[in-house]
């Protein structure tokens, strides 16, 4: 059996799961910016670099002095071909979250990888087969912000089925320290892989059909 290969994903959420509007972020918080950075670009050793992949649209959303994301690899998912040609040196194009897993997990001097958005690209990554690739999400970063935004992009709620029963808090959310930037509170939350009980193909079975249920909702009130 091969061994099982993990990613984290790192995300912002105001009350409501939601994760930004018009493809940009509806807040400043310099702290969670500044985790951001932190988290995604220590490596778990010297010698070895993480990996960040995000979709094209998040990519965009990155001031440009600040992009690619230095100290780490960039791979942006997007299905369009000519792409490539207009990125930075070293910036990899894929076409789906599972393509770009596979060049991640090819690249010899690889850290963590971290998946880091859009709202689509975010789903996918729960809704990964753990067995059909070897893949599978094991921690998710989560910034909870104290505070209600106007956002049209959302993080699935990871406090309700069927993601609470994948996904555990280490600590109740109430108890977690609270931080404070420009006056606006908000938590550093980490919800790790539950992997007693069902197992994980199961589990993403369950997954899979909920967001096709999601998507079939959606179409129905168009």
């Amino acid at each position: 059996m091969s061994q099982e290969k993990t990613f984290d994903m790192i995300v912002a959420v105001c009350q409501g799961w939601g994760i930004g509007k018009h493809g940009t972020l509806p807040w400043r918080i310099r702290k969670d910016m500044q985790f951001f950075q932190s988290k995604t670009s220590t490596p778990p050793s010297p010698m070895k670099k993480n990996i960040v992949i995000m979709g094209r649209k998040t990519y965009d959303s990155i001031p440009p002095k600040f992009r690619p994301l230095p100290d780490r690899t960039n791979i942006i998912l997007s299905r369009n071909t000519q792409l490539k040609e207009s990125l930075p040196e070293g910036v990899i194009v894929c076409d789906s979250l599972p393509s770009a897993l596979d060049c991640a997990y090819a690249i010899q001097d690889r850290g963590d990888v971290y998946v880091a958005g859009g709202g689509q690209v975010y789903r996918d990554g729960l809704t990964l087969s753990g067995e059909k690739r070897g893949y599978h999400c094991r921690n998710i970063f989560v910034t909870h912000i104290d505070k209600q935004y106007d956002c049209d992009a959302f993080f699935p709620d990871l406090s309700k089925p069927p993601h609470s029963s994948s996904f555990r808090l280490s600590n109740e959310l109430e108890r977690l320290p609270v931080e404070e930037d420009n006056g606006v509170q908000f938590r550093f939350a980490t919800y790790s892989a539950e992997t007693s009980g069902v197992s994980l193909h199961k589990k993403h079975q369950h997954l899979r059909e909920s967001e096709r249920q999601f998507n079939r909702q959606e179409e129905s009130e168009r």
